[in-house]
């Protein structure tokens, strides 16, 4: 937590609106009640694939060899994207979301986190719950009472130029 809160006072003093820190730009989207844009916020890393050297089709670099969806040379990218190994991902991490999630107020803005650090991981299975969970309630919070009544306005302003919307 001690790096989020040194990224974020960083971010702060910088007072650079075309300077962003991934991480802290989603936190701060989120708690102003902005929709996320990558994928560790979104929930949704079944849209997005890694592909290898070989051409072998993975759900992330993170979690390639876990994960293995086929190869471009055996098959075509329909078949790779509706097959049953990416098929099983998509549906395993939108069904196992832990129970306390499911009523987090922040689940709109983290979607239990990145997929490769959610505990319980394994090559078959998408469950368990982010490990940095409580790293960001602490930081949703914690941007939340250093804005205060200004974060709408200025989230909104710093995401037309810092995330491009």
């Amino acid at each position: 937590m001690w790096l989020l809160v040194t990224c974020f006072k960083y971010w702060l003093e910088k007072n650079d609106s075309g300077f962003g820190i991934r991480e802290v730009d989603e936190l701060i989207a989120g708690a102003a009640g902005l929709p996320p844009n990558s994928c560790g916020f979104t929930g949704r890393c079944h849209e997005f694939v890694t592909v290898d050297e070989q051409g072998s089709f993975y759900t992330c670099e993170r979690m390639s060899s876990e994960w293995f969806f086929g190869n471009i040379m055996s098959e075509s990218l329909a078949q790779i994207l509706a097959g049953e190994p990416r098929q099983r991902f998509v549906r395993q991490q939108i069904l196992n979301l832990p129970v306390d999630c499911r009523a987090c107020e922040y689940l709109a803005y983290c979607h239990n986190g990145c997929t490769s650090f959610r505990k319980n991981l394994s090559p078959t299975q998408v469950q368990g719950k982010y490990i940095y969970c409580s790293n960001r309630k602490y930081m949703f919070h914690h941007i939340r009472e250093v804005f205060g009544k200004t974060l709408p306005q200025m989230a909104q302003n710093f995401t037309a130029v810092v995330m491009g919307s």
